[in-house]
């Protein structure tokens, strides 16, 4: 079954006279002083408490099933009560399905069957009058963090900012999905969330399900692909030390000489290898990425794709020797590169420790 893939996500007045007025005063009053008790006397607890009923009394029936009430819930429940279900939520979610409707409408995506999910996919990634001409985009801040803070995980965040994870940006989608009756499962792998739907049109081209292959197999795999950003002119963490210190061993390079050099052991991985590196771990591989104006070749998601695909998924697949290590990265880069419509590739040339030209540098890679 071919299917699609998203990783990657809107005043009533009226007039009363002062009789009618007086009591809808008194009937404010009467109503809200309760409810700011009760929450004053809520304990922390209790707001977790409180979603956990509401969240079983759907799955239980006694309630209508909202994926979008259930979300709101959550993070309600971790705000203490500081969040309001229509005004942070639901009149922005409105807003913006208003907006799909209208592209789907506008662009005769009805002739699709999965016309809605290309709206709500196109919605999410390119700019539009109705996301304020700035699409939503992963928050690579704070993805890698030992102590993420969990708010950057949160839809209510993402409406905000524009800025998401994967499980914010593929709950968001969701839950547009099915405020646009639009058929979308959500897809978990340790440790990701993606977006499912099938691809009922069979219009998806050949680079684009090569792509959507292999990241749902090095997603779907066992294996553990690490990153780590590194800011220019500070040393690696422990872990990544760990890691890389073997194969810089191998190059004649002593901890001695590593503590001994401004930057430490990232100053040599730079000068060998340049942007980025990998290297198998037990579990998979381990990658370092410089944080600097120049550190991407071409961009940071094909950069991203070229050391974990190209260089993680390939050595865990068997492809441990030099030449391969030289060609499927610089192809798997590519292949990002012409699905994000970007004409500048890579040859090889400007790719350590080679340096050489691949003839096929536009290939498919041999693994998916």
């Amino acid at each position: 079954m071919l299917y699609n893939m998203l990783n990657f996500w809107f005043l009533f007045v009226k007039e009363y006279n002062f009789a009618k007025m007086k009591s809808v005063w008194l009937y404010l009053i009467f109503s809200i002083i309760p409810l700011t008790v009760e929450a004053h006397s809520m304990t922390a607890e209790g707001y977790y408490v409180h979603a956990f009923n509401e969240m079983s009394d759907m799955l239980a029936g006694r309630d209508t099933l909202s994926i979008k009430r259930a979300v709101f819930l959550a993070e309600w429940a971790f705000y203490e009560g500081n969040l309001d279900y229509k005004t942070d939520f639901c009149n922005e979610i409105d807003r913006i399905t208003t907006f799909i409707q209208s592209l789907y409408e506008v662009n005769k995506l009805q002739t699709y069957k999965t016309g809605m999910q290309m709206a709500i996919s196109s919605y999410m990634v390119s700019p539009y009058s109705g996301n304020g001409y700035t699409p939503y985009t992963y928050d690579f801040e704070t993805f890698s963090m030992d102590k993420e803070p969990w708010e950057r995980q949160f839809v209510s965040r993402t409406l905000k900012t524009h800025k998401g994870q994967c499980r914010s940006l593929s709950w968001l989608y969701k839950i547009l999905a099915n405020e646009l009756n639009a058929d979308a499962a959500l897809a978990q792998a340790p440790p990701h969330t993606y977006i499912m739907y099938k691809d009922e049109d069979n219009i998806t081209p050949e680079d684009q399900q090569a792509l959507v292959d292999m990241v749902v197999n090095t997603i779907n795999s066992d294996d553990i692909h690490k990153v780590e950003y590194l800011t220019s002119g500070k040393d690696m963490s422990r872990t990544s030390l760990n890691a890389f210190s073997p194969r810089l061993n191998l190059l004649g390079i002593t901890s001695e000489m590593m503590a001994n050099m401004p930057g430490g052991a990232s100053s040599f991985v730079k000068a060998l290898c340049g942007e980025a590196s990998t290297v198998p771990i037990k579990s998979g591989s381990f990658t370092i990425i410089l944080k600097t104006p120049d550190a991407f070749v071409t961009n940071r998601p094909a950069t991203l794709g070229h050391e974990i695909i190209g260089h993680g998924r390939s050595l865990r697949l068997g492809y441990i020797d030099l030449q391969s290590q030289h060609i499927l990265p610089i192809q798997v880069e590519n292949l990002i590169l012409r699905n994000m419509g970007i004409k500048t590739f890579r040859n090889g040339t400007d790719h350590a420790p080679l340096n050489i030209f691949i003839p096929n540098y536009m290939s498919l890679p041999s693994f998916r």
